[in-house]
């Protein structure tokens, strides 16, 4: 069980048990209101594999190539396409701040990828982020099997993330988020 499931079921459990006021006032008991801090994020950190299917010029890739790896650590590297070896590392934690080099760089949360200065930047909406680029509207869904597509261009299926669990899949969607602007212009 990692942190933010444990806080979460403490959280619950702490509201459950507050839920009522079972102070004797003419034998009732008086309901009240427990409010609960809900996790700013939906973030479970694991082991991931982005892998390239497309590259820029609308090729299929084959074999695919790793694009990012999520260890379970938080550690998310960038890989360079030419070597196959990380080229930027970034760090997330739990809350779903990314840092780079020890500087925050912005977070993930079920929101979407919010910049430094706390401003959304690419919007989520169900397992779909909205990239803009240039003045257009490009949206990236997140499928069950992995696969991300890219809507209303000749990407496509444009990436793959293999991890054994979908929490941890969607993570590193939304990790792949902050690079996809880049990879999309």
């Amino acid at each position: 069980m990692n942190t933010l499931t444990l806080v979460t079921s403490l959280l619950v459990v702490t509201a459950m048990s507050c839920g009522k006021d079972k102070t004797p006032s003419s034998g009732t008991s008086t309901p009240t209101t427990a409010k609960v801090a809900e996790p700013a994020t939906a973030i479970k950190l694991g082991d991931a594999t982005v892998y390239e299917l497309v590259n820029r010029r609308w090729d299929k890739v084959d074999p695919p190539k790793r694009a990012m790896v999520l260890h379970a650590d938080g550690t998310l590297e960038d890989i360079n396409d030419k070597t196959d070896k990380p080229w930027m590392t970034f760090a997330i934690k739990l809350d779903g701040s990314v840092s780079f080099e020890g500087k925050p760089v912005g977070t993930i949360s079920d929101r979407g990828v919010v910049g430094a200065d706390g401003q959304v930047q690419i919007p989520l909406a169900g397992d779909t982020l909205s990239v803009k680029i240039d003045d257009k509207i490009v949206k990236v869904s997140l499928g069950s099997d992995g696969n991300v597509t890219v809507h209303d261009r000749p990407d496509g299926v444009k990436w793959r993330i293999d991890a054994a669990d979908a929490a941890v899949r969607r993570t590193a969607f939304l990790a792949l988020g902050l690079t996809m602007k880049t990879a999309l212009d």
